[in-house]
C-alpha cells in the first residue's frame, strides 16, 4: 500500500501522534472527520486526553451520545450518558 492511499485520522496532539487509515478502511467507514469518523448513522469523535485518559464520543443521527472514558493503562472504562455515568 502506498501513502497516496492513507489518510490521517485527526491532527496530532501532544505525545498522541495521528493516525494512518488504509483507503480501504476509509471506505468500510464511511467519511472520515477533523477527530474520528462517520460511519452510517453516528459518529465517532476524539475527544481530549486527560493525564493519560482518553475520552471519545459517539453521536447518533438521531441526537443520542455517550461519551467513553478509558484509563491510560486500559483498567478502566467508563460510559456517560447526559452527564450520568452508566454502570
Amino acid at each position: 500500500m502506498t501513502e497516496s492511499m492513507t489518510s490521517q485520522l485527526g491532527p496530532s496532539s501532544g505525545d498522541s501522534p495521528a493516525v494512518e487509515v488504509p483507503a480501504d478502511l476509509i471506505v468500510a467507514f464511511g467519511e472520515l472527520t477533523e477527530y474520528g469518523f462517520k460511519w452510517g448513522p453516528m459518529e465517532v469523535t476524539r475527544m481530549a486526553e486527560i493525564s493519560g485518559s482518553l475520552n471519545l464520543s459517539v453521536k447518533t443521527v438521531a441526537g443520542l451520545r455517550i461519551q467513553i472514558f478509558v484509563s491510560p493503562k486500559g483498567h478502566s472504562l467508563r460510559v456517560f450518558r447526559e452527564g450520568k455515568e452508566l454502570t
